[in-house]
Order: C-alpha cells, then structure tokens, then sequence
C-alpha cells in the first residue's frame, strides 16, 4: 500500500512538472469551448470574440509568448507557478490568472473574461 501511494505521488509530481512544456504550442479561439465554460462556472464573462475576429495566442517552450488580437499584437514572458498561469506582457505589470489545462483546450480566467482556446498546429 506504501509503495501505491510514493507511486501515486511521484506520477503527480512529474505531472506538474511537464504543465509548462505541455501549453507550448500556438491556441485559438473557440466559440464553443467558451460557451461550454460559461454553462460550466454558471457566471457571466465577457466574451472577446465579440470584439476581436483573431483571437490566438502562442506559448513558446523558452518561456515567451505572442498574442494577437486582431492586428494588435503582444510579446512577452510566461510561466506557471503555483498552479497559476504568469503572462508579463513586455514592460508591463504581471498578470496572474487561474487556468485549466486538459486535452489540448486551455481556459483562462480572468475577473472579467473567460479565454476559451484549442490547440492547433501551422
């Protein structure tokens, strides 16, 4: 029974280590996913895909990230830690945001949205 649960624990641990590598990877948008979330959390959020047509976000293995809206787009530095997603946009102030993370379909929430994304290649 001992060995079961140092097994149990040691799986969960390396678990949590591979979370960073496993986000790599370029994410977008999905309407469907974002109204499946807000049924799930029972809450209104805003929706950016009412104000945005490109909504896409790439998490790169070395720790940086681009996001596009639209035209506009954003450079910066991620990591997780604590169980939190830590994005740093270039020069500016750190956001921290809960996140869920499960068969390529990241959700990201903020106060006032919810990033519904899949992953997708090139």
């Amino acid at each position: 029974m001992k060995n079961i649960f140092y097994l149990l624990c040691l799986l969960f641990i390396s678990c949590n280590n591979s979370i960073p590598s496993d986000i790599a990877g370029t994410w977008y948008y999905s309407q469907n996913l974002y109204q499946k979330e807000i049924q799930a959390i029972d809450e209104p959020r805003y929706d950016l895909s009412e104000s945005y047509k490109i909504i896409k976000m790439i998490f790169n293995k070395n720790g940086s990230f681009t996001s596009y809206l639209d035209k506009q787009t954003t450079k910066g530095k991620w990591e997780i830690k604590d169980s939190l997603l830590y994005m740093t946009p270039n020069k500016k102030k750190t956001g921290i945001y809960e996140f869920k993370y499960l068969n390529n379909e990241l959700i990201i929430y903020d106060r006032d949205f919810v990033i519904a994304l899949i992953r997708r290649g090139e």
